[in-house]
């Protein structure tokens, strides 16, 4: 496979529970807001922007072998301390999703999600709505970050 697509929709979602149906539609009627991008001294970019109250910088590079290492730095930009929820990152989704190992989660068309093994500890696999999903919840006092590959 040289071509593959990444799970669709937004990476961020705050849920009240894991069983949440993942919000859908467009990234600014969901509260996303484009910030920019720069371009770091190896060439490598690094998108911002933000969502609801979290400001988050999206890293891309080249994996050693087919695939891409993606690294999201997320900072508390406001405490809103009415809001309870808990902020969800989504590592991978699909209609035909598996976990194949531990901090691995596969999807019918070749695309592997691997998470670092104190994340993937977190992560919960779930199927809502027709829709598998590999999500993360996270606890945003001041900055956290998430580091995972795609495989293909």
């Amino acid at each position: 496979m040289d071509l593959a697509a990444l799970p669709e929709g937004p990476p961020f979602a705050l849920l009240k529970n894991e069983y949440d149906r993942w919000p859908a539609g467009r990234a600014d009627e969901l509260g996303y807001r484009f910030k920019g991008y720069r371009i770091d001294g190896s060439g490598v970019p690094e998108f911002l922007y933000r969502f609801d109250r979290f400001e988050v910088t999206d890293r891309f590079e080249p994996a050693d072998d087919k695939g891409l290492r993606r690294q999201l730095l997320i900072r508390l930009a406001a405490a809103d301390e009415k809001d309870v929820r808990t902020l969800w990152f989504r590592a991978h989704a699909g209609k035909h999703l598996r976990r194949t190992q531990s901090g691995l989660c596969a999807d019918n068309t070749g695309l592997t999600s691997v998470l670092r093994k104190d994340t993937a500890r977190l992560a919960t696999f779930r199927h809502v709505g027709g829709q598998r999903d590999w999500i993360v919840p996270l606890e945003v006092d001041d900055t956290a970050m998430i580091s995972l590959r795609y495989q293909w």
